[in-house]
C-alpha cells in the first residue's frame, strides 16, 4: 500500500477522533452551563420569567455546532470508506472499521446525541414553568 495513503489515513482517523471527542465535551459545557445558569437562577431568586427562558439558546446553539462537527466527520468517513475499500478490497472478510460503522452515522448525530440534545432542550422548556413563576 502506498505510503500516502497509509498517512492520509492514520491522519484523518486521527482528526474524526478529535471531532469526535469535541463533540462530547460540548455537550459536557453546554449540561454545565445550562445548570449553572438554573442554579444561579434559584439561589438568586430571579423574578424575571423571560430570563428563564435564556438556557434554551445553549442547546440550540450546542445542537447546531454539534451537528456541524458530525456533518465533518461524515464528510471524512465517506473518504476513509473510499480507501478503505481499495485496500482491503482483497480482503473477504474485513470491511474496514468505516464502512462497518457507517450506518450509525447515516443520518447525522448518532442516536445518543439526538436523545441528548432533545433532552436538554426539552429540559430548558420545562425548568421555567416549574421554577420561573416564583
Amino acid at each position: 500500500m502506498n505510503e500516502f495513503i497509509i498517512e492520509e489515513y492514520k491522519s484523518l482517523i486521527a482528526e474524526i477522533q478529535t471531532l469526535m471527542v469535541e463533540a462530547r465535551q460540548l455537550e459536557l459545557y453546554c449540561a454545565g452551563a445550562v445548570a449553572a445558569m438554573y442554579s444561579w437562577f434559584l439561589t438568586s431568586n430571579v423574578s424575571v420569567a423571560l430570563a428563564w427562558f435564556l438556557p434554551v439558546v445553549i442547546p440550540i446553539l450546542g445542537l447546531l455546532r454539534s451537528w456541524a462537527l458530525y456533518e465533518r466527520v461524515r464528510q471524512m468517513s465517506a473518504y476513509v470508506r473510499k480507501t478503505e475499500s481499495y485496500c482491503l478490497s482483497n480482503e473477504i472478510c474485513i470491511e474496514g472499521w468505516e464502512n462497518s460503522y457507517q450506518k450509525i452515522r447515516e443520518h447525522g448525530l448518532t442516536p445518543t446525541g439526538i436523545l441528548f440534545w432533545a433532552f436538554l432542550l426539552l429540559l430548558c422548556l420545562i425548568v421555567p414553568f416549574l421554577f420561573g413563576g416564583n
